[in-house]
């Protein structure tokens, strides 16, 4: 392991305002604010609730820029004042000028804030009764909510039949320098009179991205298409198991991984290269077999090593030089159930039991690690951990917000510094940003806390 210069400068520059402007706050994925100073450990415990507000439906993680909170709910992007939490706007639907005005926000993929504007995913659906529209990256002005443009994500759609029936999803929004990455996911299903071709059915599953500095300058990659036609009475066979795509970012490179039939694949792209040529192509740098399902995307921590969560209870750390499992973490009565954080020395894990396990960043010196210190919460984590300065924010789903201490307590057994009810179960990973951490719920509230 070594620190490699390229992605230390780039994470530097992107994360120079602390502002939380991309679910997991930075390209890496870690959820660690690291510039948050006001409220620390030593006196978390005097956080209370500064404002609530509602979005109207189960609310994704918040993100922060300019004094202002943009959250995401299903068909909605509210944003509301950070000091008060009074709406200034709410956006539900989106047009290019022609075929796509009306159309409704979709989907539950998190914005990002990339070149002053807010770079939106959208899902779509298409049935015999509604004509639907491409997965799109709606660009939108974070002054007023208002549609700035919209690109297409990922494959044309079809055209439904009166016996077929299309959808297209996204997923959070990813910034990569000037780059928007949005992983992608589609099927298709037909039924056709024609004998030799009763039904047909498909999938596929990608990763797209836009260079808002240069619009024609639009890739996308399909990690996995699966297609099939059957004959007179016999259906498709059902598809195999495949995860749509998540994705961070490491320097120059994009670290991508998708599920397939015997288990994950962790592939890395070099971003300069994707674009060029035919405008869809992207270049495989390199790739690994993981052999295990994953949850979350991959977390690049501070020395270029890519942490991945498993699904079959362990951690495993790639390095980030020679691409190969370097070290995992030892096994557990119960599996991983949120994506991972870090800091530059630690990764945090969130159990199916109520537990939250911290591992050394650096390894053990041996290929199995156990963890530093653990945690237990009320209930199972429902949101991926975040991080601000020194201290370690969980949500779960009863409801409370947690404060841990990232740095540990000098024991293998960490007891809570602060809890608060919020009534609802935690749906939005805590974004920190210079004193206030703010989360959403399953209900729709949104909730700030600040120091009185």
């Amino acid at each position: 392991m070594r620190l490699r210069g390229v992605f230390a400068t780039a994470l530097l520059a992107t994360a120079a305002s602390g502002c939380w402007v991309q679910a997991g706050f930075g390209p890496g994925r870690t959820a660690h604010n690291d510039l948050e100073s006001t409220v620390t450990a030593a006196n978390v415990a005097g956080l209370e609730p500064a404002w609530t507000a509602s979005v109207g439906g189960l609310a994704q993680e918040p993100i922060i820029s300019g004094g202002t909170t943009y959250v995401r709910s299903e068909g909605a992007l509210t944003a509301l004042n950070l000091g008060t939490g009074a709406q200034k706007w709410q956006t539900t639907t989106f047009g290019d000028g022609h075929s796509l005005d009306g159309h409704s926000l979709d989907g539950w993929g998190v914005p990002a804030v990339v070149a002053g504007k807010l770079r939106v995913p959208a899902s779509s659906a298409a049935t015999p009764a509604t004509n639907g529209v491409p997965c799109s990256l709606v660009t939108i002005d974070p002054s007023d909510g208002g549609v700035d443009g919209v690109t297409a994500v990922g494959p044309d759609h079809f055209d439904p039949g009166p016996l077929s029936s299309w959808s297209c999803g996204t997923d959070d929004a990813l910034t990569a320098g000037s780059k928007v990455v949005v992983p992608w996911d589609d099927s298709f299903s037909d039924t056709s009179p024609i004998p030799t071709c009763r039904e047909f059915a498909s999938r596929s599953a990608g990763v797209a991205a836009i260079d808002v500095e240069a619009a024609s300058n639009t890739w996308f990659r399909s990690d996995f298409t699966w297609s099939q036609c059957s004959g007179d009475g016999d259906p498709p066979p059902p598809p195999p198991f495949f995860s749509p795509s998540q994705a961070s970012v490491s320097g120059d490179q994009l670290i991508e991984v998708h599920g397939e039939a015997q288990g994950a694949v962790l592939t890395a792209y070099r971003l300069a290269d994707c674009g060029k040529g035919t405008g869809s192509s992207c270049v495989v740098s390199w790739t690994l077999d993981l052999g295990a399902y994953v949850v979350g995307p991959p977390v690049v921590l501070a020395n270029g090593d890519i942490a991945v969560a498993l699904e079959n209870t362990r951690i495993a750390i790639v390095d980030g030089a020679s691409h190969t499992v370097e070290w995992t973490s030892g096994p557990s009565n119960a599996g991983i159930v949120q994506p991972l954080a870090a800091t530059p020395t630690t990764i945090f894990a969130a159990y199916a039991d109520g537990t939250v396990a911290a591992f050394p960043a650096a390894g053990c010196g041996a290929s199995l690690c156990g963890w530093t210190w653990i945690s237990a919460l009320g209930s199972t984590a429902s949101a991926r951990p975040s991080i601000g300065g020194d201290v370690l924010y969980v949500g779960s789903h009863g409801g409370t917000l947690t404060a841990l201490p990232a740095e540990g307590c000098g024991s293998p057994t960490c007891a809570p510094l602060w809890t608060h009810e919020t009534g609802s179960t935690i749906t939005g990973a805590p974004a920190i940003f210079n004193g206030t951490i703010v989360v959403g719920s399953l209900d729709g509230t949104v909730t700030a806390f600040r120091l009185p």
